[in-house]
C-alpha cells in the first residue's frame, strides 16, 4: 500500500490510519469504525451526510461479523435506509453484536464506549451509555458500570437473540434464488422462478445479479440470512447450489428444490429425501412454485 498516514477517519471522524491503495480507493483502519475501504464517490456523499454514525454502525457491524466492508456510493442508499434508529431496534442490534463478538470465545465482551458506540449504531457516547443501561434494565446483558464495561449476555439475552433471528425472517419480503449462474439456464429464471416469487408477493434475490468479486461469498451468506426462504433449482448439479441450500436449511428458512427432469437421475443423493419439483418447462415450473409457496409460506 501507499501512502501510509495517520488523520481523522473519512465516515467518523476519529483519528485513524489512512492506507489509501489508489486513486480511485480509500483504505482507513479506525478504532471505531474497524477495518474498511469506500470508494472517492462514496466519501464525497458521506462527507455531506448529517447521520454519519449510521455508515459507521454499518462497517462496524460488518468487520465484527468478521465481513470485509467495502463503501460504494451505489450501497448507501440502502444502508441509510435500512439502519436501526429507534431504541428497541438499537438494543436489539447492540445484542447481535454482543453475540458476534462472543464468536467463538463465549465470555464477558470488554467495551470502551467512547470508541466503541458505533457497536450500537449510536450518533454519541452518551447515547449508547443509555442503550446499555436499557438492555441491562431488561435483563438482557449484565456488566460493570461505565467508564468502560465488561457486558456478559445474560440467558435472557440469548434468548432475547434467538427471538429477534426469526422475526426477522418472519417479516422479511425476500426469496433467495440459488441455481447455476451460466446463461443457459436464464430462462428457468426469467420464465419460471422470478415470476413465480413474484406473483407470491416475495421479491426475489438472484447470487449470480450481483457481481462483484470483493463482496461476493459474505454478500451471499448475509442475503441468505436476510431472507424468509430459498428456491434452490438444483438442474446442472453446482456445488455452490447445495452449499447455498445447505446454509439455509441450517438457520432454519424453508427450501423449495427443484430440477429439470431430465437432469432428475443426477441429483445429489444426499438430498433425495427433500421433496423436489421435477419440471418439464418454466410453465409448469411456475405454477408448481405458486401453489408450494402460497401453501407453505405464511
Amino acid at each position: 500500500m501507499n501512502n501510509v498516514k495517520s488523520g481523522p477517519c473519512v465516515v467518523c471522524g476519529h483519528r485513524s490510519e489512512d492506507l489509501s491503495e489508489s486513486f480511485e480507493i480509500l483504505f482507513f483502519n479506525c478504532p471505531r469504525c474497524g477495518l474498511f475501504r469506500i470508494t472517492y464517490e462514496a466519501k464525497e456523499f458521506v462527507e455531506n451526510l448529517s447521520e454519519k454514525h449510521l455508515i459507521s454502525g454499518f462497517i462496524r457491524e460488518e468487520h465484527v461479523r468478521r465481513r470485509k466492508p467495502f463503501i460504494k456510493k451505489s450501497d448507501l442508499a440502502q444502508i441509510i435506509s435500512t439502519a436501526p434508529r429507534e431504541v428497541l431496534e438499537l438494543m436489539d442490534r447492540l445484542l447481535l453484536n454482543l453475540q458476534a463478538m462472543m464468536i467463538p470465545k463465549i465470555g464477558p465482551v470488554a467495551i470502551a464506549p467512547g470508541e466503541d458506540y458505533s457497536l450500537g449504531y449510536c450518533e454519541n457516547e452518551e447515547v449508547f451509555n443509555y442503550i446499555i443501561e436499557m438492555l441491562r434494565a431488561d435483563g438482557f446483558v449484565k456488566s460493570s458500570t461505565s467508564p468502560s464495561y465488561n457486558l456478559t449476555v445474560t440467558p435472557n439475552g440469548w434468548r432475547r437473540i434467538r427471538e429477534i433471528s426469526t422475526e426477522n425472517r418472519m417479516t422479511s419480503k425476500q426469496a433467495f434464488v440459488a441455481m447455476a449462474a451460466a446463461e443457459e439456464y436464464n430462462q428457468i429464471y426469467l420464465e419460471g422462478i422470478e415470476p413465480a416469487i413474484r406473483a407470491t408477493g416475495f421479491d426475489p434475490y438472484l447470487a449470480k445479479a450481483h457481481k462483484d468479486p470483493r463482496m461476493i461469498d459474505n454478500r451471499i451468506l448475509r442475503e441468505i440470512r436476510k431472507s424468509r426462504f430459498l428456491i434452490a433449482d438444483v438442474t446442472g448439479h453446482r456445488q455452490s447450489v447445495y452449499f447455498e441450500a445447505g446454509y439455509a436449511l441450517s438457520l432454519g428458512l424453508v427450501v423449495f428444490w427443484t430440477c429439470d427432469k431430465k437432469d432428475k437421475k443426477n441429483c445429489a443423493f444426499d438430498t433425495r429425501q427433500f421433496y423436489h419439483v421435477f419440471w418439464q418447462n418454466t410453465d409448469e415450473l411456475k405454477a408448481d412454485l405458486i401453489d408450494f409457496i402460497g401453501a407453505n409460506i405464511h
